[in-house]
Parts: structure tokens; C-alpha cells; sequence
């Protein structure tokens, strides 16, 4: 990563316990950014004319604050890369937009059941900011994480309709509170419009069928999945393996290299200040647009 210009202002609070970093969060919202490091909070507002209490101006260079500088990279992911939804912040994580593996197997299926259209499995990308400390001069490099996502979305009846064994899979909410857990528990049985549950982390014993969905595990994959297919549950898993291969294997060794976007992010700083973040060229593939 670039970063310009060499300094910037910023602003610094003392704050010797880390203890009161997250009070100090919440009184600020998303109106700042913070970073703690020995005892010092260091800050950039998001917004114009915004006070931090206790703050004092500080011209910060940018090689002898970088852990301050990749922190600000990672809060700007998600407003720079506006084209992707993320469901995860730190690190930013989002769903590929293209690339749906079900949906490419299904269309290789001779009548291929409809009960498919309720799987999905996506890639997952996580992008984070670090500062890297080899034998030389420290620099911040963006670090791209590739997996994949499974998800159930089908509704619990229509899986038991479809002979599906449920007894024993986890579920869980489809649209969990903030702050609430997403995983609920395990199935025992479906009891009309309920699921009893044999474990659960809240201590509950039933919750709505519409409230959960079966968790995107491997497992659960597998048991519904082979239910649907039967002995076409091979072909399907052939090329589902075939498929995630070449999206995590990467190019071979004889293959060329794909090279990142170069499309440059901008952080404002105060003052009119702006450090320009764009990728270093690199030997790395690049999500590109999903």
C-alpha cells in the first residue's frame, strides 16, 4: 500500500487503561475513528466540526504510526467498496456477487429436484489491513482471505417433507437481533409450527419454525443433500469440489499471475488533508467484482 502525504493531523487523548477504549467508542459512535497503543488513544474524525473531550492536535508521520494508518484503512473498507454488502466489519468480509456453485451444478442436473434452489454456496472475501515487519522497513500490506459461504435458506418443513432427516442438525436465526446469538440449537423434532430443540444455548426448548433455518454446515450440507440427490449426490459433490478447487487453489505454476485493481481509496484527513490507499502492485489474485 501507498500512503500520501508523509504526515497528517490527527488527534491524541491519553488514556492509560485500555478498559475505558470501549466507553469512549460508544460515546463517539461512528463519528471517529480510535486506535489505543502505550497508554495514547489516537483519533481521526469522520465528520466535520465533531469534538473529541480531552483531545489534543497532533502531527502524526505516517511510517511511525502505522498500526494508526491500517487501522484507518480497515474502517474505510466499507465505504469505499461500496458495491459489496458486508456482513462483517472487522475484518471486512462480504459475498462474492457472482459465482453461486449451486446454481452452476444445478443446470449440469437432468431434472435437478427444486428443493436446490434453497442451498447456496458463495465465495466469502475478508480484506484486512496489517503492518508487516520483515528484515527491512516496516510497510502496511491488504490481506485478502478467500473462502466459501453455505447457507440453508429452505423453510425446515419443506426440507421433512422432502424426507429429509432433521434430527440432530443445528438451526439457526434467520434474522438474530443485534447483539443476539445466531445459533439457537439442536433439532429433536418438528411439533407443528415449532421446533423442539434437544440442546440450545438460551435455554430454550422450542422456537417458530419461520424464526430459524438449518446452519450452512458442511454436515448439514451433506445430510440434506444426499436425501435430495441420492445417487446423483455424487456427481454433485465431484463438481462442487471441483469448483471450490479452482476458486481457492489459485492459478497453477505454469499459469500467469492476475494483477489487483489499481483503483485508488481516499481517507479524508483533517484539514484537507487526504492520504491517497491504493494497492501496491503485487502477485495476488484480486476478487475482482465477485
Amino acid at each position: 500500500m501507498y500512503v500520501r502525504p508523509k504526515e497528517f493531523t490527527a488527534y491524541t487523548v491519553e488514556l492509560p487503561d485500555t478498559g475505558d477504549l470501549e466507553q469512549l467508542q460508544s460515546d463517539v459512535g461512528d463519528s471517529w475513528s480510535l486506535w489505543w497503543n502505550r497508554g495514547t488513544v489516537y483519533a481521526l474524525p469522520h465528520e466535520a466540526n465533531t469534538e473529541l473531550p480531552g483531545s489534543s492536535e497532533a502531527q502524526l508521520a505516517v511510517g511511525e504510526h502505522l498500526g494508526f494508518v491500517a487501522n484507518l484503512i480497515n474502517a474505510a473498507l466499507p465505504r469505499v467498496v461500496p458495491h459489496y454488502k458486508a456482513f462483517r466489519n472487522r475484518p471486512f468480509t462480504f459475498l462474492g456477487n457472482k459465482g453461486e456453485f449451486v446454481a452452476e451444478i444445478r443446470r449440469k442436473l437432468p431434472n435437478a429436484p427444486s428443493a436446490l434452489s434453497g442451498f447456496t454456496i458463495r465465495p466469502r472475501y475478508a480484506l484486512e489491513a496489517k503492518v508487516i515487519e520483515p528484515a527491512g522497513e516496516p510497510f502496511i500490506g491488504m490481506f485478502v482471505t478467500l473462502s466459501t459461504r453455505y447457507e440453508i435458506g429452505s423453510e425446515l418443513q419443506e426440507l421433512a417433507d422432502a424426507g429429509i432427516p432433521l434430527v440432530g442438525l443445528d438451526v439457526v436465526r434467520r434474522k438474530p437481533a443485534a447483539g443476539q446469538r445466531r445459533l439457537v440449537g439442536r433439532i429433536e423434532r418438528l411439533d407443528g409450527h415449532d421446533v423442539v430443540l434437544s440442546e440450545s444455548f438460551d435455554g430454550l426448548s422450542r422456537i417458530a419454525a419461520s424464526e430459524v433455518a438449518l446452519e450452512g454446515s458442511r454436515e448439514a450440507f451433506a445430510t440434506c443433500l444426499k436425501a435430495i440427490l441420492g445417487t446423483r449426490y455424487e456427481i454433485f459433490e465431484k463438481e462442487r469440489q471441483r469448483l471450490e478447487g479452482d476458486l481457492l487453489g489459485g492459478p497453477g505454476i505454469d499459469s500467469p499471475w492476475r494483477t489487483p485493481s489499481t483503483t485508488a481509496a481516499s481517507i479524508k484527513l483533517p484539514r484537507c488533508r487526504t492520504a491517497s490507499i491504493r494497492p501496491a502492485p503485487s502477485r495476488i489474485r484480486s476478487p475482482g467484482r465477485g
